[in-house]
């Protein structure tokens, strides 16, 4: 296999993080046959101070020609760093979300397991942790208040700040269509809970994903029980 890979060392612990992983995918390839290549695109902080923007037009056309992307991370002292003395569209997150939208990236499935070794170190207690736990959580990434109109205008004569919360049935159906996907992971025992109680406050929002979400893994998978994602 000959793969071309993005790579995205970022600010602070990033450039790290990035050199080992790209250390570890050529250990990788040398053992079984593999070629990656690697080009190095700036996003965060590290493009700001390069080019005034946290991601570059040029920089999000080579990671959609790459064939995957290795990210470390972006950021950096929210309270004490030039990088957040600017609008909220020039800050280095602001990288993160426009490479999402840019690569259609909506899902970031995120695994948890907990080692019976670490099982002292888990917050929760143990009449909770039981035997252990063993799940996936898949957290919608482009939709939301994320990506919502926002403003601040002078309401009956008060200032108003509004962000809006937004999803359409599609969004809902595609990541619940990804919701088949844990159960032909290597790992037994996958549940998937409602981490979300609306008990206090109804949104409409809440009642479209309820409406919408089941329905796709109903069809691809009548096993799965009824799930939720991460809001």
């Amino acid at each position: 296999m000959n793969c071309n890979i993005a790579v995205i060392p970022g600010d602070g612990i990033g450039p790290e993080i990035v050199r080992e992983a790209c250390g570890v995918l050529d250990k990788v390839g040398a053992v079984y046959g593999h070629t990656f290549n690697y080009t190095k695109i700036l996003m965060g902080g590290c493009s700001i101070d390069e080019y005034g923007v946290p991601l570059t037009d040029e920089a999000l056309e080579t990671a959609k020609k790459s064939d995957s992307v290795l990210l470390g991370a972006v950021g950096g002292n929210v309270g004490n760093s030039r990088w957040y003395d600017v609008a909220p569209n020039l800050r280095p997150e602001a990288g993160l979300l426009a490479i999402r939208k840019g690569l259609g990236l909506f899902a970031n499935i995120r695994p948890a397991y907990l080692y019976k070794e670490l099982a002292d170190a888990c917050p929760l207690k143990k009449e909770i942790i039981g035997d252990g736990f063993d799940m996936v959580i898949m957290r919608e990434l482009t939709g939301g208040l994320y990506f919502g109109d926002r403003y601040t205008k002078e309401i009956d004569g008060v200032t108003t700040a509004v962000d809006t919360l937004t999803y359409n049935e599609n969004e809902i159906r595609r990541i619940a269509a990804l919701k088949t996907v844990p159960v032909d992971f290597p790992i037994p025992g996958v549940e998937v809970n409602k981490p979300v109680d609306p008990q206090v406050i109804e949104t409409v929002e809440l009642e479209l994903y309820g409406e919408t979400y089941p329905e796709p893994v109903r069809v691809e998978n009548p096993k799965m029980p009824k799930c939720w994602p991460r809001l």
